[in-house]
């Protein structure tokens, strides 16, 4: 049986919202389509974004598309 691939989303959790997302500290986390937090605390966008496309990072050009 092949295992379904799922989708990460970036999600901003602000200092007030840590309990609400069972995290220790606010940040930019990596969430999946279940809504379970898979990576992070990050500081930035761009953080996460170097990890889904790392060609893109080494180039120099981080890029959210």
């Amino acid at each position: 049986m092949l295992r379904r691939s799922r989708d990460l989303f970036a999600v901003h959790v602000a200092e007030g919202d840590v309990g609400d997302y069972n995290v220790t500290e606010a940040g930019w986390y990596a969430v999946d389509d279940g809504e379970r937090i898979v990576l992070g605390p990050f500081t930035s966008l761009a953080a996460i974004v170097s990890i889904r496309h790392p060609r893109r990072r080494c180039a120099g050009r981080p890029s959210l598309s």
